[in-house]
């Protein structure tokens, strides 16, 4: 069941990286966010149903990160200045390099994984915090996509009494659950797509400029 919860995760994933080749104007971080989320949901499918061994788990968690990193990057990119976005990279970079190293030194357990991406996904629902603050019209959409995918970690760590009269065990219900996050992140790209941004260091620069004009 883990294995097919799986692959239904990765199928829905790649439909909405598919239906996003279709969007005008959607960044490339978007796009390679879903692919590789929806790579990483596929190895985990062949990881549960095929390859049960500690290198499928790795090309896992390698894939589940660089997805986090491109989500990161996006949410950067529709956010902040060109700058702050080199500054989010590197710091960025270096949070792979110590997962890299964590897991060149054996330690490719789950639980590496999850503190480490948690710490990332907490940084961009907090990036995504500020932009609702400053009426970004993605911000509704990415909050509760973010919201969604915490609510199917939670689902991850649930007892096997809570989930077994459902007939599913807690990792086959967070892979499921984790399909509405997905199905709103979408909905968030495809609304933010293509659209200029008048918030943030772009509307500063935008009233900058006019001031500028006013006083020529």
């Amino acid at each position: 069941m883990e294995a097919i919860s799986n692959l239904i995760l990765a199928l829905v994933t790649w439909t909405c990286a598919l239906a996003l080749l279709r969007v005008p104007g959607v960044i490339r971080a978007w796009h390679m966010t879903f692919w590789f989320a929806g790579g990483g949901a596929l190895a985990g499918a062949a990881y549960h149903g095929l390859f049960h061994s500690t290198a499928g788990w790795v090309a896992v968690g390698v894939l589940v990160v660089i997805a986090i990193s491109y989500l990161l990057i996006g949410s950067a990119e529709e956010i902040l200045s060109p700058r702050a976005v080199r500054i989010v990279m590197g710091v960025r970079a270096a949070g792979i390099a110590a997962y890299g190293v964590a897991v060149v030194r054996g330690h490719t357990e789950l639980l590496v994984l999850v503190m480490a991406e948690s710490v990332t996904m907490a940084c961009i629902l907090g990036l995504w915090i500020y932009a609702a603050a400053i009426h970004h019209r993605m911000a509704t959409g990415m909050i509760l996509a973010l919201l969604a995918h915490g609510l199917a970690g939670i689902a991850f760590v649930l007892p096997d009494s809570v989930t077994t009269h459902i007939g599913l065990n807690p990792t086959s219900l967070s892979h499921l659950a984790q399909i509405p996050g997905i199905l709103v992140l979408y909905a968030a790209v495809v609304h933010g797509a293509g659209t200029q941004r008048e918030t943030g260091w772009a509307a500063r620069w935008r009233e900058s400029k006019d001031r500028w004009a006013e006083d020529i």
